[in-house]
């Protein structure tokens, strides 16, 4: 918990002094830039830093890569054989991701920093192209350590790799180039297959009429809820994956992503408050928003199952950019109020961290593994 104030801090002196860069009369572009280029560097610092028993399965993909060591190039290209001909193991592509990595370092620890700096580059570039000030960039930095910290900085660093592939895959959705969309999605799906979730999207994200569609999600969520398990059902009956059928016949007491969805439901209302502003939004942010509503729809998926996670993850972290465009439109609204707004979101934000309470050990620190090591131990 304390790490994650202490990075939100950091943040926000950088917003401070690049603030003040700005009002030197430096081009907004480039300080708007260097802003998340410093935040993307401590979060990089933050992930790569963890102690081995921070987060769900960082111990366990140290073991998956001392295997992959002792691995000859051809047991590594014969698992995709295994994979996808035969049908044993999963996602290829990430062994042989990490034999590529150990020709130039076997040091895992190293490898913690790749997987960030891949990562967390992709995410700045992405966060760039989809922010418009200083503040929407520390609104994004504050929501990602609140929401999507727990994930992409400590735990699933397939999906995390993954990811990064998608937020370059993004880029052609808006340009329209389907080709270019797809060879990098399946791309991503070779290190985790779950990035197949995200290929409808190209024929969705530029629906028009967002809002009505975000109304549409609102008002069946109370449906949904009831008939949750046969969705999960209905759904993964379109999966290649028997996984995801497993999480649609799970018996866990899930209480679900009740945080996501309160937060998600919180900009959904800014959404329609302000529907005026978003009837006819800008090419660029349909995406953003048709995102936002099918991250919306799958949420409830996660009181089936928490693993269920994995399907809304690419579409639920869209939900950032739309904060900040929140407070934008308050800011032009009501009288340049949008910095108090901004502070008691990011106040509230804070107060949540604090009671999560969240565990952190760097890697020269002691911590114990957690139970969820057991088996493997």
């Amino acid at each position: 918990m304390y790490i994650q104030l202490l990075v939100l801090f950091l943040a926000f002196l950088g917003l401070v002094y690049y603030h003040q860069q700005k009002l030197n009369g430096r081009d907004d572009s480039l300080v708007r830039k260097r802003y998340i280029a410093f935040c993307c560097v401590i979060l990089i610092l933050q992930s790569g830093l963890r102690n081995v028993a921070i987060g769900a399965d960082t111990y366990a993909y140290q073991l998956a890569f001392e295997v992959v060591k002792e691995k000859s190039w051809q047991e590594v290209f014969d698992n995709f054989y295994q994979v996808y001909v035969l049908g044993e193991g999963k996602d290829a592509g990430y062994g042989l991701f990490v034999k590529l990595f150990q020709v130039f370092s076997d040091n895992y620890r190293a490898y913690l920093f790749v997987v960030a700096a891949i990562f967390f580059i992709s995410f700045g570039r992405f966060v760039y192209f989809n922010t418009t000030n200083l503040r929407g960039v520390f609104i994004v930095m504050c929501v990602y350590q609140v929401l999507f910290y727990s994930f992409f900085s400590i735990t699933g660093i397939r999906q995390t790799l993954a990811t990064a592939v998608i937020f370059f895959a993004y880029e052609f959705i808006v340009k329209r180039r389907l080709f270019s969309f797809l060879l990098l999605c399946f791309a991503a799906a070779l290190i985790h297959k779950s990035a197949l979730l995200f290929v409808p999207f190209y024929f969705l994200a530029t629906k028009k009429c967002p809002v009505r569609t975000l109304v549409l999600v609102l008002l069946s969520l109370p449906v949904v809820f009831v008939m949750i398990r046969q969705i999960a059902h209905f759904l993964t009956s379109f999966s290649i994956s028997e996984s995801y059928a497993v999480y649609a016949n799970s018996t866990n007491d899930s209480g679900g992503a009740q945080m996501v969805l309160l937060f998600m439901l919180f900009v959904a209302a800014g959404v329609i408050i302000f529907r005026k502003r978003y009837r006819q939004v800008e090419a660029w942010k349909l995406p953003i928003m048709n995102a936002f509503a099918i991250a919306l729809f799958f949420i409830p998926l996660t009181w089936v199952d928490p693993g269920f996670m994995r399907v809304a993850m690419y579409y639920s972290i869209f939900t950032m950019f739309l904060l900040g465009s929140l407070v934008d439109n308050f800011d032009s609204s009501y009288n340049n109020q949008g910095d108090v707004i901004a502070f008691f979101t990011v106040l509230l934000l804070c107060v949540v961290l604090v009671k999560r309470d969240a565990d952190y050990a760097f890697f020269w620190e002691y911590m114990e593994l957690g139970s969820n090591y057991d088996k493997l131990i």
